[in-house]
């Protein structure tokens, strides 16, 4: 029940990342007025709620990570650590920056969420191709799909989706920040 809520999550910021992609080329590459101010709209609700929504999402993807290996028991291979010392920082960093009432924190959360985004492809390509992996562990295959909800998300997937949540979220902050200049 649990993975699927993740897996549901998943799919929602999916549609959030495609609907901020999109209004981003239209605001960009169109003249309509009505369009760009609405979008802005959009885009000024996220931008000042970036560490929280940050917060919510990475604590959530820490949680659900820790469920799946020490609840439902399904091992993590080697390529699911590499994505988890990535994520696993991120909710500190941004709590800490919380508690703290920090802004300068956008630097540290894309450098370490650009790192996890090439490792997740990889592995989903891993997983769902069957490329080969020539690092992997043999005690846990990276090629093999302990969770695949609605015919394509993946543990991968999910980091995926997660990381790239993140890298969005922190660069509307940066829009705010250079808007404000």
């Amino acid at each position: 029940m649990i993975v699927k809520i993740l897996a549901i999550e998943t799919l929602l910021l999916n549609v959030f990342l495609l609907a901020l992609g999109l209004s981003y080329l239209v605001k960009r590459f169109t003249g309509f007025e009505e369009a760009d101010k609405r979008i802005s709209e959009a885009f000024d609700f996220f931008t000042p709620r970036f560490r929280e929504l940050a917060f919510l999402l990475t604590s959530v993807s820490v949680l659900g990570s820790l469920y799946m290996s020490e609840i439902l028991e399904i091992p993590a291979c080697e390529f699911c650590w590499y994505q988890r010392i990535l994520i696993f920082p991120l909710p500190v960093i941004l709590g800490v920056s919380l508690f703290m009432d920090k802004d300068d924190v956008a630097d540290y959360v894309i450098s370490l969420a650009a790192l996890g985004v090439p490792v997740s492809v990889y592995h989903y390509l891993v997983q769902m191709s069957q490329l080969s992996t020539g690092s992997c562990s043999t005690a846990v295959s990276c090629s093999s799909v302990q969770v695949q909800e609605f015919g394509f998300v993946t543990i991968p997937w999910m980091s995926l989706t997660l990381f790239l949540t993140v890298i969005a979220l922190a660069l509307l902050r940066y829009r705010k920040q250079s808007k404000a200049s």
